[in-house]
């Protein structure tokens, strides 16, 4: 299995180099056998959202020269949403056009299931993730639930 894993890790790094992991300012981790990926740090069910991102952000690296250059500082889950922090580039367009990537990523992930991928209806309190229905009642042993209330509902206090 850890070879099939290595496999699919190679494949995730040429495709995506920022996804080999780096100290965080930016050397490349000595003797790095493809264990992990920055992929690794998230759950599932973000995996199709994240990737959709990640062919995003080639298309802007690829067109300001700087693939070579970004790299990955951080990949984590945090607050309920995705969360990538990054160096590298050099031009500042470049860097508003993926910052604003990131964000858009970070809010859709906010949004959508962390186990199936689905719309989230319900986030878990304390170790925050957000869960569709189905996945929440999973949970309900381990996790206590909030409803997420629609964004374009305005409160008139």
């Amino acid at each position: 299995m850890q070879f099939i894993k290595r496999i699919r890790n190679r494949f995730l790094v040429w495709k995506y180099p920022y996804l080999k992991p780096r100290t965080f300012d930016g050397k490349e981790i000595p003797n790095y056998k493809y264990d992990f990926t920055d992929l690794d740090c998230y759950p599932s069910g973000w995996l199709k959202i994240i990737k959709k991102y990640l062919n995003e952000l080639n298309v802007i690296l690829k067109e300001y020269g700087e693939l070579d250059n970004f790299f990955i500082t951080d990949a984590k889950e945090k607050w309920g949403s995705a969360r990538l922090y990054f160096g590298g580039i050099t031009n500042d367009e470049c860097n508003e056009k993926v910052t604003k990537l990131i964000t858009e990523m970070e809010l859709e992930t906010e949004k959508t299931c962390s186990w199936c991928g689905k719309k989230a209806e319900y986030r878990s309190t304390g170790y925050i993730l957000p869960f569709c229905g189905k996945c929440s009642h999973v949970q309900k042993c381990l996790l206590h639930f909030e409803k997420i209330e629609d964004q374009n509902e305005t409160n008139d206090n």
